[in-house]
């Protein structure tokens, strides 16, 4: 294949068996005449450079697509990954927000789980218990303000209130119509403004127990011995009357009002016939 000067082209030749083949990882220019490596974020297909696809990269000419690491991604045709920010985790191939009561304080974070959906390993952390966040895409969570506390860790808001508290029925402690006002009893207001929670009051001395593991509720008071409340709505807990052999009081710890009387006797003081 000579020209009318009879020089030959450089990318032309007499016999097919002058072509070479590239060498992997290259290909020929337009005239065929050399071969050239794929640039970065290519790599070569069918004789052609193709972009590395998303969650891939190839970080020098020539070289072929890789996936990216754990906790990496990628889009198309880049020569590198790129880590999941702090606050977010790496899902198949994409960066997502860690979700409410959760935090990586991290970048690079990944979750993995199996076939069956279940997670192997959690690259966002649950806030521990006396901690939260009620944000998505956050690097660390918030302590509580005592006697406020949480129910259990990955919390959204301070929902309970630490040992000799109880969680009132209310914001501001001021319960049920058979709450008189106690002056023993002190409450704390939520100090959330945007966010307010019910009080957390002292639990009632000494008649009663607020040790409840998850928080302990107007609800789950423990009433000593020898005390009484009128019901599981009330806060306010009764010294049984002593000294008298037919004192309808059993003298028992329990939660249900009625279960401190004897049979036959409910209400206040087990001082009415039921």
């Amino acid at each position: 294949f000579n020209d009318d000067e009879g020089r030959v082209d450089p990318g032309l030749h007499d016999d097919i068996n002058d072509c070479k083949s590239c060498e992997s990882g290259s290909v020929s220019n337009f005239v065929r005449s050399i071969c050239q490596p794929c640039v970065p974020g290519q790599q070569e297909s069918s004789g052609t450079c193709a972009f590395c696809s998303e969650g891939k990269y190839s970080p020098k000419a020539g070289d072929f697509c890789v996936d990216c690491s754990r906790g990496h991604v990628s889009t198309v045709g880049q020569s590198a990954c790129t880590a999941c920010e702090t606050g977010t985790q790496e899902i198949a191939g994409k960066c997502e927000a860690c979700g409410a009561g959760r935090y990586s304080k991290d970048p690079g974070r990944y979750t993995l789980v199996d076939e069956a959906g279940d997670k192997l390993i959690d690259g966002c952390e649950p806030c521990a218990r006396g901690k939260f966040t009620s944000n998505e895409s956050t690097t660390t969570c918030n302590t509580c303000v005592q006697p406020r506390t949480t129910i259990t860790d990955g919390a959204t808001s301070c929902d309970a209130c630490i040992a000799s508290y109880y969680l009132a029925d209310s914001m501001d402690g001021s319960n049920d119509e058979s709450f008189s006002g106690d002056s023993d009893i002190e409450c704390t207001p939520d100090v959330d403004k945007l966010n307010p929670q019910h009080a957390c009051c002292t639990c009632p001395d000494p008649g009663a127990k607020c040790e409840d593991p998850v928080g302990t509720t107007v609800k789950t008071i423990q009433v000593r011995k020898g005390y009484y409340r009128h019901d599981i709505k009330s806060p306010e807990v009764l010294m049984c009357p002593e000294g008298s052999e037919m004192n309808p009081c059993l003298q028992t710890s329990a939660q249900n009002g009625s279960s401190y009387c004897t049979e036959g006797y409910d209400g206040p003081l087990c001082s009415s016939c039921a």
